[in-house]
């Protein structure tokens, strides 16, 4: 499976490795094992594709994961307060919830000690930020700079309970994800990988 094809393609998602069978690649340094995984760490990519709400990963220029996504109900756009998705090139400014358990709360990017379902309240309606957060910045003018800026919004790859559908629109500006597979791919991804949004 191309990039081309993932792009042109909206669909459910499984959150599977598309393609593991790679050769070695001993001779580049930067390499890395990563879940029994040889990944080339200066070569990834994340490409989000909002009309299909899929979030696909690429290392090497492969396609590795597909996953079903979710992201802002009301569409897309740069402007502080707007609970919009930002579009155009970001990267991870920061990993947070390393070796945290699936269903982990956090507050203001910290664990809060509890977890999901365990604290679930039936008549809540709060946005709950589950098991890891992937914490984007801006690359681009754009999506960059005070006030607009994708850092300063805090807008993250985060899990969400497994209530909440994905492969539509629902967020208020994060990208949801299900909580197995953002711990996949926290484990996958370095902070600085590139992730581009559209």
């Amino acid at each position: 499976m191309t990039l081309k094809d993932v792009l042109k393609e909206p669909g459910q998602h499984d959150g599977r490795l598309i393609n593991s069978d790679h050769s070695s690649t001993q001779d580049k340094p930067q390499d890395q094992m990563v879940n029994g995984f040889q990944w080339l760490i200066d070569d990834q990519s994340i490409r989000i594709n909002c009309k299909s709400q899929t979030l696909s990963f690429l290392c090497g220029g492969v396609v590795r994961g597909v996953y079903s996504i979710s992201t802002s109900k009301y569409g897309l756009g740069e402007t502080i307060n707007s609970y919009k998705t930002p579009r155009g090139e970001h990267s991870i400014l920061q990993k947070i919830g390393c070796n945290k358990p699936l269903g982990a709360i956090f507050k203001a990017r910290v664990y809060t000690e509890q977890i999901w379902p365990d604290f679930f309240v039936e008549s809540t309606h709060e946005d709950f930020i589950l098991t890891r957060i992937l914490w984007l910045s801006g690359c681009e003018s754009g999506n960059r700079f005070f006030p607009n800026g994708t850092r300063k919004r805090y807008i993250y790859l985060h899990g969400t309970a497994d209530s909440v559908k994905l492969g539509e629109t629902s967020s208020i500006g994060c990208i949801r994800m299900r909580n197995t597979d953002i711990a996949s791919l926290y484990d996958m991804v370095r902070e600085g990988c590139k992730v581009f949004i559209e």
